[in-house]
C-alpha cells in the first residue's frame, strides 16, 4: 500500500492498495482533501503494510523520482567564470559587458511582489494557482523583468536567491503573517517560510510557480531563471534564515523541504532546473552556538537525497577571508588543507573543490554537485591607495585559487557596488555609487580575468602577498 508520508494536515491520508510490487498505481495529481486545493508533486510516498493493529511502514518516504516538464531552457555555455552579485538595473548596467559577465545573483524577496488581497487592482497582475486567485505587484515584477531580458540578450545565467521576509518587514503584512515560519525568531533578517498549513504552503507554492512560469518561457519574453538559490546561508539560520532554535536535523528537515518545493516547481517548466544550497565560509566551525556547521549540513543533504529520492542540488559557498574586514587572505591561519578545517576561504578553496570530487556526493552517484562562489570579494577598509591595492591583489589571488578548482564553475563578485547598508564593509567592484571617482583599481583587474590582459594586470599583486611565482600558493 503506498501512502503520502508529507501532507499539510495529518488528519487525512491517501491510501493506494496494490498486491504486486511490479503493479502501477494511478491516482489524481490534485486533491483537496486537506482543506485547500493541493499539488500532490510535493508529497512524500511511501509503502506501508496493513496490519491488525493499523499500518507499518516498509520502506523510507520517498518524493517522485520523475516529473513530466513543459519546457527546457537551453543550457548556456559561459564564457568565463565571471559574475556579479545581488544584480539590479541601474547606470551601471554595462559594467555587464564591459566586464565581460557570465553570471549574476538577483535578490528576489517573495514578500515584495507576492500579495493575496491587493489594496489596488490596477498595480497588480493576478494569477491562479491551484484553484485560488493571487496577485503579483506590477511595479517589482517590471524591475524584475528587465534584470532577466538584459542578461537573456547577453546569454548570462541568472541564479535567484530566493528570499522570505518575517511580517514585520514586509510590505504586506498580511502575506508575511502567513508566509512567517511559527518559529521564527527576530534575530534572523529573513524566515524559514511556513509549510506547516496548506494555505501558507500554497501561498509559498504560488510564489515560487509564478516565477518559474514567467522566467521559463520558451520564447524569453520576460527573460529566464536558470538556477535557483533557496534562501541565504542556511548554517547561520539565527542570523539570515529563521525557524526558531532547533537541532541540525530539525533545521535540516524544514529547510529539505522548502529546497524540494522550490527545484520541483521550477522542474514542472524547465527540465534543467537546478536549485543551490547556500553556505557561509565555516565548515567545520559555525558561526555561533546557535547556528551548524556547513559540512554537517552538507552530510545530512547527501542522506536525505539517498533516502527521500535526489535530485539536482548543488552548492552556492560564500568564501570570504577569514576576517571578513581584511582583505589579506594569503594570512589566514585558522583554516587547514583537509576536510577538518573550521573554514573554507580563499586560502584553501581546494578542500571545496575536493569535497565535489568525492563520488559519493555525486548526483545520482554519477555526475559532480555544481559548486559556485555565489557571494563574495576582499574588502578595502577605505578608499586609500593602500587599501584598494590589498583588496585588488587578494581579487588575484583569489582568482587564481579558484583557476585551479576544476569543480568551482563561477566567482560571483558582492558586492558588485559598496552599499552603505553592508555595515562598513565595502567589497564592491565600485565605490559608493554616489561617489564620483567610481571604479576601484579592482573593478578594472576583474575586467582582466580570463582574457589575455589576466597576467600583465595580476602581476602586481604578487609583491603584496609576497610570492614569485604564483605556483606558490596552490596547496599540494
Amino acid at each position: 500500500m503506498l501512502v503520502p508520508a508529507d501532507v499539510p494536515v495529518l488528519a487525512t491520508i491517501s491510501f493506494a492498495a496494490f498486491n504486486s510490487c511490479r503493479s502501477g498505481i494511478k491516482m489524481p495529481r490534485f486533491t483537496d482533501q486537506y482543506g485547500a486545493l493541493y499539488d500532490r508533486l510535493y508529497s512524500r510516498w511511501a509503502v506501508v503494510i496493513k496490519t491488525d493493529s493499523g499500518y507499518s511502514p516498509a520502506s523510507h518516504a520517498r518524493y517522485a523520482d520523475r516529473a513530466v516538464s513543459a519546457g527546457e531552457l537551453p543550457v548556456i555555455t559561459p564564457r568565463n567564470r565571471k559574475g556579479l552579485g545581488d544584480f539590479r538595473t541601474n547606470a551601471f548596467e554595462p559594467d555587464l559587458d564591459d566586464l565581460t559577465i557570465s553570471y549574476i545573483t538577483v535578490n528576489i524577496r517573495i514578500n515584495d511582489f507576492l500579495c493575496s488581497k491587493p489594496e489596488r487592482q490596477e498595480g497588480v497582475i493576478p494569477f491562479v494557482y491551484n484553484g485560488k486567485e493571487y496577485y503579483a505587484d506590477r511595479t517589482k515584477i517590471s524591475e524584475y523583468d528587465a534584470i532577466m531580458r538584459s542578461a537573456h540578450q547577453r546569454n548570462i545565467i541568472v541564479s535567484a536567491i530566493i528570499l522570505v521576509y518575517p511580517e514585520h518587514s514586509s510590505k504586506d503584512r498580511a502575506t508575511g503573517r502567513i508566509l512567517e515560519h511559527p518559529e521564527y525568531e527576530t534575530s534572523g533578517a529573513y524566515s524559514m517560510p511556513n509549510m506547516t498549513t496548506p494555505e501558507s504552503l500554497n501561498l509559498y507554492a504560488a510564489g515560487i510557480d509564478f516565477l518559474a512560469l514567467r522566467y521559463s518561457r520558451s520564447d524569453a519574453l520576460s527573460g529566464h531563471i536558470h538556477r535557483w538559490i533557496v534562501h541565504n546561508e542556511i548554517d547561520a539560520g539565527a542570523v539570515w534564515t529563521s525557524a526558531g532554535r532547533k537541532d541540525i536535523y530539525s533545521y535540516m528537515d524544514i529547510y529539505m523541504k522548502s529546497l524540494r518545493l522550490v527545484y520541483l516547481t521550477a522542474l514542472k517548466y524547465n527540465k534543467n532546473a537546478e536549485v543551490f544550497v547556500p553556505f557561509t565560509h565555516f565548515w567545520k566551525d559555525r558561526f555561533n552556538d546557535e547556528c551548524y556547521a556547513p559540512s554537517d549540513m552538507l552530510e545530512i543533504l547527501l542522506l536525505y537525497s539517498r533516502k527521500e529520492g535526489d535530485f539536482r542540488w548543488g552548492i552556492a559557498y560564500h568564501a570570504y577571508p577569514a576576517d571578513l574586514i581584511e582583505p589579506k587572505s594569503w594570512l589566514d591561519n585558522n583554516v587547514t588543507s583537509d576536510f577538518q578545517t573550521p573554514l573554507i576561504t580563499f586560502k584553501n578553496l581546494e578542500v571545496l573543490n575536493e569535497w565535489a570530487k568525492q563520488p559519493d556526493t555525486f548526483y545520482q552517484n554519477r555526475e559532480p554537485r555544481k559548486v559556485m562562489l555565489s557571494e563574495q570579494n576582499p574588502n578595502s577598509r577605505d578608499y586609500s591607495e593602500r587599501e584598494l591595492n590589498e583588496q585588488t591583489a587578494c581579487l588575484a589571488y583569489a582568482w587564481k585559487k579558484m583557476q585551479a578548482c576544476s569543480q568551482i564553475e563561477a566567482y560571483i563578485a558582492h558586492s558588485w557596488i559598496d552599499a552603505h547598508f553592508e555595515g562598513g564593509l565595502k567589497t564592491g567592484l565600485r565605490k559608493y555609487p554616489d561617489d564620483p571617482s567610481g571604479r576601484k583599481p579592482a573593478w578594472y583587474v576583474f575586467s582582466s580575468l580570463g582574457t589575455d590582459r589576466e597576467d600583465g594586470a595580476c602581476e602586481f599583486a604578487k609583491k603584496i602577498i609576497g610570492i614569485n611565482e604564483w605556483k606558490e600558493i596552490y596547496n599540494r
